[in-house]
């Protein structure tokens, strides 16, 4: 047997898989392709995959629920609008020094911006309070609403920078580093060619000692 020979062979083909190896990270961009690999890394980023899984879900779920508030926001804004035109026009309307003529364009006025029918004791059927009263809940339900959006963008930040943990957690198990496995890569790729030419010298060597001895 040529010892020099199945060295050089076992060393040929233990570069020649670090090389496959790094091949493979480097074609993928993963340090992990399978679970033999690292089963209890792989297991890891597993469970990280599933929690970034259940927050991307929480976050959709959370930006749908602040576009509806915003949405009702600007409802709330064109409503606080309508109602304090209309206690406008009602102040103006009861105004002693206004003539019948003057009244009945207030009415109309009022009658366009509430939506109500075209009636002239409309305007006049409702006392100033009721104005008062409405906007104050008006502002109240926009006070809620604002409050309810600044706390869905609180949580919505928590959660981005949770997902942005996770993933960069996930990433040092799971992703290649590039400049590490390239020199790895290079390294193996130098033995490899080494190894070989090495295995092939000393099989060179066995058939010379052969010649000799005969």
């Amino acid at each position: 047997s040529n010892a020099s020979a199945l060295s050089a062979s076992f060393n040929l083909s233990r570069a020649n898989r670090s090389l496959q190896t790094s091949l493979e990270r480097l074609s993928s961009e993963k340090k992990i392709n399978r679970s033999g690999d690292d089963s209890d890394g792989m297991a890891v980023a597993y469970e990280l995959h599933l929690w970034l899984s259940r927050i991307f879900a929480v976050r959709q779920i959370t930006q749908n629920s602040l576009s509806y508030l915003q949405v009702q926001d600007g409802a709330l804004s064109t409503i606080s609008k309508i109602m304090g035109r209309m206690s406008e026009l009602r102040k103006m309307a009861n105004d002693a020094t206004k003539n019948s003529s003057d009244a009945e364009n207030y009415s109309k006025g009022f009658v366009a911006a509430s939506g109500l029918s075209n009636s002239h004791d409309n305007i006049g059927s409702l006392p100033i309070g009721t104005f008062v009263d409405a906007i104050e809940r008006i502002t109240d339900a926009q006070a809620e609403n604002g409050a309810e959006q600044h706390r869905l963008k609180f949580v919505d930040n928590f959660l981005v920078e949770k997902q942005t943990n996770l993933q960069a957690a996930h990433g040092r198990i799971m992703d290649t580093d590039i400049a590490a496995e390239s020199t790895r890569f290079e390294r193996s790729n130098i033995l490899v060619q080494s190894s070989a030419s090495m295995t092939a010298q000393s099989n060179q060597l066995s058939s010379l000692v052969l010649t000799l001895i005969e």
